[in-house]
């Protein structure tokens, strides 16, 4: 089943100046796209505008959601209400007809949310091709969580069920408790804040160029393997081999050891940190 807009979930479409799209809010999720920051400094012509598009529906039940954006930024946080809620603004010149669109398809405990431009014939005009797609989207917590983006940033904060994260060639950002873990692009960098509690789950973490910086809370334990042929950094004890002519695996057991976390870039630099320990309140221990 395809849900366009249900009643008052309508899409609210505003068409608002491109010189204005850095400064859009996305509602729930802000700042936007660095990409889109830099539209308007480039000097984008007037006859471009932002279409903003608003809708949610009820997401009792719902316990898988997959989110497919190859046009733009994905952001992804979770909340208490058990609703799903997504904002998009579209960058595209005025006088091209393929309109956006953002679908969600399936019902109960798995959907899926798409992004596109509508698929017509049309002569493209020089610099249509910017045209793009920023999401935002809230969801229940606990939700388990697959998010695809083709140059896009992928950006999950908040309490999921298993994560996956796959871009072609953007930035993959995450500051998450729950999982597991998976998480893949070509060459973007890769950041995670694992925590705020004690992470518990196993996580694979693939750049095929880019740096993947990961971070724990204290008093995690698990067993971390970092692969590649770039720097290895750490803020725990590292035992190193070689694997290759030049591939260098790194093995930190933090904690008492536990689940697997896998770090690894063919070119770009691994490293793992330990956040610090949150302070006590004023006066304590004296």
């Amino acid at each position: 089943m395809t849900l366009k807009s249900p009643p008052r979930r309508c899409p609210r479409r505003r068409t608002l100046p491109v010189a204005t799209l850095a400064c859009l809010s996305l509602g729930l999720l802000s700042p936007l796209s660095a990409a889109a920051q830099e539209s308007e400094a480039s000097g984008i012509p007037a006859d471009w505008s932002i279409e903003r598009i608003e809708a949610g529906v009820e997401a009792k039940g719902l316990e898988r959601l997959v989110i497919e954006n190859p046009w733009g930024d994905v952001r992804v946080r979770t909340f208490a209400e058990s609703r799903l809620e997504w904002i998009a603004a579209a960058q595209r010149q005025r006088e091209d007809p393929r309109l956006e669109r953002v679908e969600l398809e399936g019902e109960g405990a798995e959907r899926s949310l798409r992004a596109a431009f509508a698929d017509l014939e049309a002569a493209p005009a020089p610099g249509w091709e910017r045209r793009r797609i920023d999401l935002a989207v809230t969801v229940p917590a606990g939700v388990a969580l697959r998010i695809v983006t083709a140059k896009g940033l992928a950006e999950a904060r908040g309490a999921f069920g298993a994560l996956e994260a796959e871009s072609g060639a953007g930035a993959v950002r995450l500051r998450v408790s729950g999982g597991p873990l998976r998480v893949r692009t070509d060459s973007g960098e890769i950041s995670a804040v694992l925590g705020p509690e004690r992470w518990s789950r196993p996580a694979s973490f693939e750049s095929t160029t880019g740096n993947v910086v990961v971070t724990f809370a204290p008093a995690t334990d698990a067993d971390v393997v970092l692969e590649g042929t770039g720097m290895l950094a750490t803020d725990y004890s590292l035992s190193v081999e070689k694997i290759g002519p030049r591939t260098r695996r790194g093995r930190a057991k933090l904690g008492a050891g536990g689940p697997k976390v896998r770090l690894a870039s063919r070119t770009g630099d691994l490293r793992i940190i330990e956040l610090p320990a949150p302070s006590g309140p004023a006066g304590a221990g004296e």
